[in-house]
């Protein structure tokens, strides 16, 4: 990582005046794409080194990139970067009649802006074409429209899962449950009962014009109470809708003349505003099952928990981390038993809610997977527009988001980057974090070198503690360990499992201060001699047979293992690191088991080098029987749901290794009066759902535009 600039603050430049701040660091960019740099000397390269570098993709938060690539506001009618679609149009959900921006078109108006003879003119281009100048526009090769990316920490859990418990289902401890249909969330103020009352009379007996006299909220009420489905936020719209409506049903005829009086219905409009502010989705009923739920979930050590009490003020701010959790985990695990049996205690509406709800996880778990395929990216864009479209038929009062429009301009940005781990802000806002918390005074001209010269110290000082790790000096040991556990205790989280998932184990069992040396017993020797031979005859490992005529009976065990980012422990110390995933993919063939134990073997077949292998001894969960499996509610969702198992274990043990473990399961109890005790598997897959094999579809790294041929790199000079 390294830090170009800071912008002291207190707060971003406004609109264009952005330009003036990265000019600098464009023509840098220009330096090294057209001529490159050459380094007289770097640590791995005395003799020098040429460095060429260009500028991709523009990775931040959504205001951000509106003003780094000099776009309008996503509040505004031209609210996207990738297509035309206005804002008023923004329930259409026909990809296909979207169309597309270019780079050529983009620039055009960009450099009409820029040498535009009055701020008029560049507020006219604007409102119009949704584009200002930036600096950026500098870089001959830049593509603003295909180089700028929805992050996805910002779009799916702070933005996606954050809008629907708390606008969609109005999370609220302090209120009553209900069923969404009474409520609308978007109202900032909620309308007075003659409000209603004067809603209703225009409804029932007015004119075309007194309907469009009303204000859009009252507007909005009227439809959402009524289940009308609005596919634009256009006034006229809300009112032809409405006008239709009535005649529909009677109210008035085909010349708007009143068929029938219903005093009934002045009672119930008096009545609506005060049964809005009673109920809520996620109340306090719900919210309390979900806390509950929450109690008795095992998770395990490397996952970043959602605060215990998630929707009263008191948790405070939750993170991208925590409504990943809370929505992918505890919820699933709550509404799925609330709402997802087969009994007559739920609503079709509540049963529609939770299919609506399961259709945005999975949506969001296969877009934040490690791994990305043409077939993936297709299903991730099929479960978003299942879940967009539900959303508009529940809750029709409440329109779509800009930030759930570009959700679904993933799918042509996963065809270009690739999985999304490579391209989201974790990493980036951890560092605004550090900057932020380094001490300064404030004086601009200071601040920004005191800042740069901080941070510097900080990387050189975590550089030197981790070669005192392999030092031999044990003072210098034990200070790394002391420096480790001061600051980099907490490995919980996307940000670092994201980083370490890609690192190559480096853990030696000699180095392992968690390893003590033992003795197989005989069970396990017998048990070890069977997985080698297996595997010898089975072809995965043909020089196993050779270890297994002769297995030695030391080994050294593990208290835990770490392995790319998480670790497993046996289920005696750590049960939330012990409960894993077994088998060959998530939507085929896999079984629940806890880890009973881990050690490494050495094996030295005749005078060849050792080899040195980590075992892992497991139980399996009792599984399901198949008449079983028909009451799990959970199995209607393969993707997101996880499934149920009887709440004890084999009595076989079973030898396995790192490659035949998919991944951790969240463990929760499930009391079933058909089932008796169960419990809930539920799979925290962040890798892929085809592990072992080749996922079908083209593995997507990156892919470049077929329709265009950009300018290749000169080689350095």
């Amino acid at each position: 990582m390294f830090l170009v600039g800071v912008i002291p603050g207190p707060s971003e430049p406004s609109l264009d005046q952005i330009n003036h701040l990265i000019a600098p660091l464009v023509d840098d960019l220009l330096l090294f794409y057209e001529t490159g740099i050459r380094y007289t000397r770097t640590p791995r390269h005395p003799n020098g080194r040429d460095v060429r570098l260009a500028l991709v993709p523009v990775v931040c938060d959504l205001p951000a990139s509106r003003q780094l690539i000099g776009f309008a506001s996503f509040s505004s009618l031209t609210f996207c970067v990738f297509c035309p679609l206005n804002l008023r149009e923004i329930g259409n959900l026909d990809c296909d009649s979207w169309g597309q921006r270019t780079s050529e078109e983009y620039r055009r108006w960009a450099f009409r802006w820029r040498d535009a003879e009055s701020e008029s003119i560049r507020a006219k281009i604007t409102t119009e074409h949704g584009v200002r100048y930036s600096e950026l526009l500098r870089l001959p090769y830049w593509n603003p429209v295909e180089n700028t990316v929805v992050d996805t920490l910002h779009a799916l859990f702070l933005g996606n899962f954050q809008h629907h418990c708390r606008v969609v289902w109005g999370m609220d401890v302090k209120v009553e449950d209900g069923d969404g249909s009474t409520s609308d969330p978007l109202t900032s103020s909620l309308m007075t009962s003659l409000d209603v009352q004067k809603a209703f009379v225009a409804l029932r007996k007015g004119s075309r014009k007194d309907v469009e006299a009303l204000k859009m909220t009252t507007l909005r009420l009227l439809v959402q109470e009524r289940g009308l489905r609005v596919t634009s936020r256009r006034k006229h719209v809300y009112v032809d809708t409405l006008i239709n409506y009535r005649v529909r049903e009677g109210i008035v005829d085909a010349s708007y003349k009143l068929i029938s009086p219903d005093p009934e219905r002045f009672a119930n409009a008096r009545r609506a505003n005060s049964e809005r502010k009673k109920s809520r989705v996620l109340g306090h009923a719900r919210l309390s099952e979900a806390w509950s739920d929450m109690e008795r979930t095992t998770l395990p050590s490397w996952l970043a928990a959602a605060p215990a009490h998630i929707g009263e003020a008191k948790s405070g701010k939750v993170t991208a981390d925590q409504w990943r959790t809370f929505c992918t985990i505890h919820l699933v695990v709550t509404l799925v038993r609330l709402w997802g049996t087969k009994d007559n205690n739920h609503s079709q509406r509540e049963q529609d809610m939770l299919h609506n709800f399961m259709n945005l996880v999975a949506a969001t778990k296969l877009a934040s997977m490690r791994t990305m395929t043409a077939q993936r990216a297709l299903a991730f864009k099929d479960f978003m527009l299942k879940y967009l479209h539900g959303l508009q038929d529940i809750f029709p009062g409440i329109p779509l988001t800009p930030n759930q429009h570009n959700t679904l301009h993933l799918f042509d940005i996963f065809r270009r980057f690739g999985p999304c781990h490579a391209w989201r802000c974790w990493a980036f806002e951890r560092w605004n974090y550090l900057l932020q918390h380094i001490p300064t005074n404030r004086h601009f001209g200071e601040l920004e070198k005191t800042m740069f010269e901080r941070l510097c110290m900080g990387q050189r000082l975590r550089h030197i503690m981790n070669d005192a790790i392999d030092s031999v000096s044990n003072a210098l040991r034990a200070l790394a360990d002391s420096f480790n556990r001061r600051f980099n205790a907490d490995k919980r989280g996307t940000r670092l499992n994201d980083i370490l998932a890609f690192v190559e184990p480096v853990q030696s069992p000699a180095e392992d201060l968690s390893l003590h040396k033992d003795t197989l017993t005989r069970v396990e020797v017998e048990l070890l001699r069977r997985h080698l031979e297996s595997q010898a005859t089975s072809g995965l490992a043909p020089d196993a047979f050779r270890y297994a005529t002769r297995v030695r009976h030391a080994c050294q065990r593990h208290k835990k293992f770490h392995h790319r980012g998480a670790s497993y422990s046996p289920w005696s110390s750590s049960p939330g690191d012990s409960y894993v995933v077994i088998g060959e993919d998530i939507l085929g063939a896999w079984y629940a088991a806890r880890i009973q134990g881990i050690f490494s073997h050495t094996q030295t077949p005749h005078s060849e080098t050792r080899v040195v292998n980590t075992y892992f001894i497991i139980q399996r969960f009792k599984p399901l029987t198949i008449d079983e499996g028909s009451l799990d509610p959970y199995r209607a969702f393969p993707i997101a749901g996880g499934r149920l198992y009887h709440d004890t274990v084999e009595s076989t043990l079973e030898f396995v290794t790192m490659k035949d473990i998919l991944c951790h399961f969240a463990h929760t109890p499930f009391a079933s009066k058909e089932l008796g005790d169960c419990v809930h598997v539920l799979p925290i897959d962040r890798v892929c759902y085809y592990s072992k094999f080749k996922p079908p579809g083209v593995l997507i790294s990156i892919q470049r535009s077929k329709d265009k041929i950009r300018r290749p790199m000169p080689r350095a000079r």
